[in-house]
Order: structure tokens, then sequence, then C-alpha cells
């Protein structure tokens, strides 16, 4: 076999491994809109905006102490960041309750 052809196929291989690598590591789901949150898919949390996953269909929990939590359903491909925008409500305290007026 020439070598020109050997290192040919070797530049391919690293090019092929190195796009591999790109995209598991970008697959995955960014939370914007919920500083501080919890983001949770399965056995999966993340203290981040960012969680990293494989392709599927997920749950993705986002949650924060005292605040209402977020549910979204999504399906992630190969290389794919899904941006979930969120806009978390808080839970109001039962003595506000009592305070407002009538």
């Amino acid at each position: 076999m020439p070598k020109g052809l050997v290192w040919a196929i070797i530049i391919l291989f690293l090019l092929l491994v190195g796009l591999g690598v790109f995209f598991v590591l970008r697959t995955g789901v960014e939370v914007q809109g919920a500083q501080g949150a919890t983001i949770a898919v399965d056995s999966k949390t993340s203290p981040g905006p960012f969680i990293r996953l494989t392709p599927g269909k997920y749950t993705v929990r986002i949650s924060k102490e005292g605040f209402l939590a977020v549910e979204q359903e999504v399906t992630l491909r190969w290389g794919e960041r899904i941006l979930l925008n969120v806009s978390l409500v808080e839970i109001p305290s039962p003595t506000a309750l009592l305070e407002e007026p009538i």
C-alpha cells in the first residue's frame, strides 16, 4: 500500500473521529431563563444550563426551590442542541396570600 494512501486513510479516520466527538459533546438540552435551577433528565441532573444527552426521547424537568417545576418533552438527534426558554413561576408564601386585600 502506498505511503500517501496510508496517510490519507489516517487523516480521514481522525477527521471522522473528531466529528463524532464534536457531535457527542454538542448533543443535549440547554435551558435559558431559569437561573439557579436544576435540570433533571431520568437519573441525570445538572446544576448548570446545559445537560449532555445521547439521542432519544426525554422528559426534561427544570426545578428550583420556591418555584413551580416545569416539564418538557424533547426528542434529540445526533449533534442537536435543543434550547428551552422557560419562565419559572414563584410559589407565593401562605403569609403573602393572607396579607393581600380582598
